[in-house]
């Protein structure tokens, strides 16, 4: 282990921490224009690496419900994985599935994230294979605000939904 990679540390579950959320959303705003947390999220966890007390890289777990079957079940979707250009090929990403896969494992049990095609092979490291979601699914980019408040729960498996 070299001394860069001494200084690296694993964080997570960390929304009540100003000083992290906020390097987190510098990370999220330099990369993708976005903020990640904004303090009291309770279904969102992030796990992040952290060198010299700046998130580097991260990835976020949502808690949410799935229906199959008729039947609501809790599920994780990961999301946010990201890492500072200057800190990429260096295997974060991969440490931190190892506890991201962990709490999974002892909350819902079931994942679910949407990513480039072109990701395909990175996430079958960790044992993910891509689903068509096209198959079922439709993007719209722009939200009719009175049209979202009449959204319901879509099941999964009803294919004429």
């Amino acid at each position: 282990m070299n001394a860069q990679q001494m200084r690296y540390r694993i964080v997570s579950h960390y929304d009540g921490d100003s000083g992290l959320r906020d390097s987190l959303n510098r990370l999220s705003q330099s990369l993708w224009g976005i903020t990640v947390l904004r303090g009291g999220e309770v279904d969102y966890v992030p796990f992040s690496q952290v060198y010299d007390d700046e998130v580097v890289a991260n990835v976020c777990v949502g808690r949410f419900s799935l229906v199959a079957d008729n039947k609501a079940f809790d599920a994780s979707m990961i999301q946010t994985v990201m890492t500072r250009e200057d800190h990429r090929n260096q295997g974060l990403i991969r440490e931190l599935f190892e506890p991201v896969q962990q709490h999974i494992a002892e909350t819902t049990g079931r994942t679910f994230f949407t990513a480039h095609k072109n990701m395909a092979d990175f996430y079958r490291q960790f044992g993910y294979c891509p689903f068509p979601l096209t198959d079922h699914f439709s993007l719209q980019t722009e939200v009719n605000e009175a049209a979202s408040k009449s959204w319901q729960p879509v099941d999964l498996t009803d294919s004429s939904q």
